[in-house]
């Protein structure tokens, strides 16, 4: 990820995809969120990452879109892929 900070690698989560369609509407809704809430680039780029994963994991483009509190314990929870 580019950012004003410079290239940046960010792990992402691994997960089982059972349907594509919401993974990047979910990675841009969690990089905002981060953003918005005055995280570096990097930390949101990590919601980003689960967000997004997290979508891929149900067959409805919103419905794996978790809470706060389930995003919080997901990221807590689950260890990064750094390939």
């Amino acid at each position: 990820m580019y950012s004003t900070q410079g290239i940046q690698d960010i792990p992402a989560f691994e997960m089982r995809c059972v349907d594509s369609i919401g993974a990047g509407d979910g990675f841009v809704a969690g990089f905002l969120v981060g953003q918005l809430r005055g995280l570096n680039d990097y930390k949101s780029g990590e919601i980003a990452n689960a967000v997004g994963g997290l979508a891929v994991t149900v067959l409805v483009d919103i419905e794996g879109y978790p809470t706060q509190e389930e995003l919080d314990n997901f990221i807590r929870k689950h260890p990064v892929v750094d390939r």
